[in-house]
């Protein structure tokens, strides 16, 4: 369950860290409209360039998920298997009682 919840933080935070990005580049081109003071434009790409950075981390995330979801398939197919196993067991020792 905690890996799940690190898992959905990962995300919201790559999300937030692309929406924080792409507002940064809608600021600088902005700025560079208005033609402003050029230490402005380099503090807006220093701020643009550390959202990057987080969201190069992405292969890290898409990779975690990956193996999260080939587990969690793995064990609800192991669930699956166990019911069918006792729905089957059931039938089994119900199905001479049936009449027909």
């Amino acid at each position: 369950m905690e890996r799940i919840k690190d898992l959905s933080k990962q995300w919201q935070q790559m999300g937030m860290a692309c929406q924080r990005l792409s507002a940064n580049l809608k600021n600088y081109l902005k700025t560079i409209e208005k033609q402003a003071n050029p230490f402005v434009l380099e503090g807006i790409i220093k701020e643009a360039q550390k959202e990057y950075h987080k969201i190069k981390k992405i292969n890290e995330t898409l990779e975690l998920s990956q193996n999260f979801f080939q587990q969690a398939k793995g064990e609800i197919n192991r669930q699956i298997e166990a019911y069918r196993t006792r729905l089957g067991s059931i039938l089994a020792t119900q199905l001479p009682d049936i009449k027909i």
